[in-house]
């Protein structure tokens, strides 16, 4: 590593921590943030490694990964953090940085992912929901109304 990229590296680190907090120095690396994360299975890096790379300075690869645009914003991470860490609020500075840059935001396939993922999530909190009171629903396939209690599923759309 040449002494311009180490220095750009530690100017990346710091700008993070001005950012994001000076409690980010504090992390242990337990993955509570990423066991937290309702999209975790989805990221690559997780929120964990994404912090890590943040204090290591690793700029290029902090910065260019799908892990940005796919934060919910829940909090789960932060409110479960053993160390008072933020996560989220690292995933908020480094979309900040990336934007400043020129890097891509999040876009109209990000957009798409979130839709679909809201529809499934709302699909299953009402079959929940149904089932719990035993409200008939139409069955997938055949537009007939049947209980819920016998396994009918919710039409989407």
């Amino acid at each position: 590593m040449s002494t311009a990229t180490a220095a750009k590296d530690v100017e990346f680190k710091q700008e993070v921590l001005r950012l994001a907090g000076p409690e980010m120095l504090t992390c242990i690396q337990c993955g509570t943030c990423s066991a937290s994360c309702p999209t975790a299975h989805l990221m690559n890096p997780s929120i964990r490694k994404l912090v890590k790379l943040c204090l290591e300075g690793r700029k290029e690869e902090a910065l260019h990964n799908e892990t940005l645009w796919l934060c919910t914003s829940c909090l789960l991470c932060t409110v479960r953090c053993p160390r008072g860490i933020r996560p989220k609020a690292v995933v908020s500075a480094l979309k900040d940085i990336a934007e400043r840059e020129g890097l891509r935001g999040r876009d109209a396939s990000s957009k798409e992912f979130f839709l679909k993922q809201n529809n499934l999530f709302k699909h299953a909190v009402a079959l929940m929901l149904a089932v719990s009171i035993c409200v008939p629903v139409t069955v997938i396939g055949t537009g007939t109304d049947s209980g819920v209690c016998s396994g009918a599923v919710i039409r989407s759309g």
